[in-house]
Order: C-alpha cells, then sequence, then structure tokens
C-alpha cells in the first residue's frame, strides 16, 4: 500500500498526477492526452500545481498491461469485422459475455486484491463510512 490520496477540482489533473506516481507518462496515456488537447482538463505535469508532497521523485514502477476485453475490443474495433459485430444482436452477445468474464474476475482476482485491502489503514477507514 502507497498511502497517497490525490484531489483536486481539475480530473484530468488528478488522473495525470496518478499516472507519473505510478511511474507511467500522463500524456502516453490516451484519454488523458485527449481530454488536454481538447482543453477538457490538464494533462501535462508541468502546467499542474501539485500542493503537499513532493512526488517529483515519486515512482512506484506500476507496470501495465491489456485485459481481455480492451485487447479483443480494440483488436475488432479495427478488423473488417467490426460492421458485424458492433450491431444487435450480436453486440449484446458481445457485452454479456465480458460481463461474465468481468464479473468471473470480481469473484476470484479481484475479491482477493480487496480482501487484501481492507486488512489495511485504507480498508479499515472504508469499512468505517456508513452504507446509508
Amino acid at each position: 500500500m502507497k498511502n497517497i490520496m490525490l484531489a483536486g477540482e481539475d480530473l484530468v489533473a488528478v488522473d495525470a498526477v496518478a499516472a507519473k506516481i505510478m511511474g507511467v507518462d500522463p500524456l502516453s496515456i490516451g484519454y488523458i492526452r485527449l481530454a488536454h488537447q481538447e482543453g477538457l482538463g490538464v494533462g501535462d505535469l508541468d502546467d499542474i500545481a501539485v500542493i503537499g508532497e513532493d512526488i517529483s521523485n515519486i515512482n512506484f514502477g506500476f507496470k501495465t498491461k491489456y485485459d481481455p476485453v480492451i485487447y479483443f475490443d480494440r483488436f475488432f474495433r479495427n478488423s473488417p469485422l467490426k460492421e458485424l459485430l458492433f450491431k444487435p444482436p450480436l453486440f449484446r452477445f458481445i457485452v454479456f459475455l465480458s460481463d461474465v468474464y468481468r464479473g468471473l474476475w470480481l469473484k476470484t482476482r479481484g475479491r482477493t486484491h480487496m480482501n487484501r485491502i481492507m486488512k489495511t489503514e485504507w480498508g479499515s477507514l472504508f469499512q468505517s463510512y456508513s452504507s446509508e
């Protein structure tokens, strides 16, 4: 657990700072770069005022990879089959398969991650919140 909290009014900037401390160049992430280019927020770290801890030397060294759902989505969106695959009712079936995959992941690997997190100080804080 890294024990850092981020907050801000500009969610693009918050995501950019989160990417930086995870060890990823924020502008190499498509949605941050696009949001920055479109003026929806600030994605360039040189233009973000970080108040609090100095993040310039923080790098948690996160490794990223595509999950199967994202990989196949991108593959099929760029294939000649996209005209067939992204029209109902086949598309509904593909969404159903994605939901099944995510549900299985949550019940197996996701649950393991959440159990580990709930044993931390942050997990205890989360559990102390009212569910009302």
